[in-house]
């Protein structure tokens, strides 16, 4: 039997900005020039042309993919609202707004638009980002609901191994 022996891999080193570089190019930054190698966008900001500006500056593009901010979501879904623990829907906070994490509508809707970014744009990396209790925690004074106790997510947890 021969052993596999691993060889050693040079850990990546990623410099990056969050947002987007328009900034930046509009003063006529080569972003690697200042040290950058990758941009982190939001990913309704990503588009074919900063995907092409990007890869010219020779920069990695990742997208944010915000996957429990539900706020325009259940205002035309309300059954995605996040229930509270006296059955009341709760109040979105300033810009957050948590949604109900098992409703069928809502969970397809976010698989939906995931696969569509995956296919319309060669991305180096997509982070999930808002998996976070309902909250907006950069307010000073956070609504803090316990959530969600909706129809969907008691009867799965009802049927959660303990």
């Amino acid at each position: 039997m021969v052993a596999c022996q691993q060889m050693p891999v040079e850990p990546l080193k990623i410099k990056g900005i969050y947002g987007s570089p328009q900034p930046l190019w509009e003063k006529g930054h080569r972003l690697s020039d200042l040290g950058i190698n990758a941009i982190f966008v939001h990913s309704g900001s990503i588009s074919h042309d900063m995907i092409s500006r990007a890869r010219a500056d020779g920069l990695r593009v990742f997208a944010e993919f915000a996957t429990l901010n539900g706020k325009h979501y259940v205002e035309k879904n309300p059954e995605a609202w996040a229930i509270n623990e006296l059955g009341e829907q709760v109040k979105p906070a300033s810009w957050f707004m948590g949604v109900c994490p098992t409703e069928p509508g809502f969970r397809l809707h976010r698989r939906n638009q995931l696969e569509e970014l995956l296919l319309e744009y060669d991305l180096d990396g997509v982070w999930l980002d808002y998996l976070h209790w309902h909250a907006q925690f950069e307010e000073p004074d956070p609504i803090l609901p316990e959530t969600c106790f909706c129809e969907h997510c008691m009867k799965r947890f009802g049927r959660s191994p303990i």
